[in-house]
């Protein structure tokens, strides 16, 4: 049976953190706390730590137990998602961690082989991790990776409670919860797509803005589910400007963290491939916060 109880708290506006790195490369635990405070006196719905915003593929596996221990000795009342992944093995004692640590749910992040067997292998590395543990599992479709054949097998699955789908492809999507209606389906595309797909069923949210401008993403939510949907198109219109900074290639991290820099949260650096901000982008960030009043 499909644990309801969890499946009704995926619901609202997600957050991915940014993990903080000082300039010597270790982590600002102190900064991260900070922010997840932040996160939750906004009344985030959902923190999902260690996640792609939060550099996943960055840590180690000690860094991550340290980011959601930390995430779960700060968060009180948001729903916490663990980002879970990298080698089967890994993800499993990730997992298990995470599942001792008391949370309900996590989000299995994608292979960087999924597109090698499609099928087989991300069905596979899926069960696997699920079967690890008791608690809820998100798979996640990442560019249109999984077939709706691959979805009707992940759905024997008994502890897959919800979808995260960063497709773009909301024909598909649909399709998804037309076949699962009691599947939670989570939109990865954030501010920007998510009335569009919350038409076609989702009942959540990702986003990386809400780390700096929490209220701009909640009134999002809430004229979405209110049909507010004139309130919405205002408020997309807003947040152009920082939509196509974030969006440029490889951006949208740097940009994340430099806005929390500017806010005072810390002075966070990211960790190679990534690069900062540029000094002209970094002059476009400001300008636009500063339209924002949050600096």
């Amino acid at each position: 049976m499909k644990n309801y109880e969890v499946i009704n708290k995926i619901k609202g506006v997600m957050a991915y953190p940014p993990t903080p790195f000082k300039k010597d490369g270790t982590v600002d635990f102190k900064g991260l706390k900070k922010h997840l405070n932040f996160l939750e006196e906004n009344k985030v719905h959902i923190i999902a730590p260690a996640g792609g915003t939060g550099e996943f593929f960055s840590l180690t596996l000690e860094e991550w137990k340290e980011v959601i221990s930390t995430t779960v000795e700060t968060i009180n009342e948001s729903l916490i998602l663990p980002a879970v992944g990298k080698s089967v093995e890994e993800a499993k004692e990730m997992a298990r961690f995470a599942e001792n640590l008391g949370c309900k749910v996590i989000q299995i992040m994608p292979p960087h082989s999924m597109f090698g067997n499609r099928i087989d292998g991300i069905f596979e590395y899926n069960k696997e991790i699920a079967g690890s543990v008791s608690i809820g599992v998100i798979p996640y479709n990442l560019e249109g990776s999984m077939s709706i054949g691959l979805v009707d097998r992940l759905m024997t699955i008994e502890n897959v409670v919800a979808i995260k789908d960063e497709s773009g492809d909301i024909q598909w999507f649909r399709k998804v919860i037309e076949r699962y209606p009691d599947l939670i389906g989570i939109c990865a595309t954030a501010e920007m797509f998510a009335p569009y797909y919350f038409l076609a069923g989702a009942s959540a949210f990702s986003s990386g803005i809400v780390n700096f401008l929490p209220q701009v993403s909640l009134s999002v939510y809430h004229a979405i589910i209110e049909k507010r949907y004139d309130d919405v198109f205002v408020l997309q219109k807003n947040l152009r400007g920082l939509i196509e900074l974030r969006s440029k290639s490889g951006r949208h991290i740097p940009v994340v963290k430099e806005a929390l820099n500017l806010m005072g949260f810390s002075e966070s650096i990211v960790r190679p491939p990534l690069c900062l901000l540029t000094d002209s982008e970094r002059e476009i960030l400001k300008n636009i916060m500063k339209e924002f009043n949050i600096i």
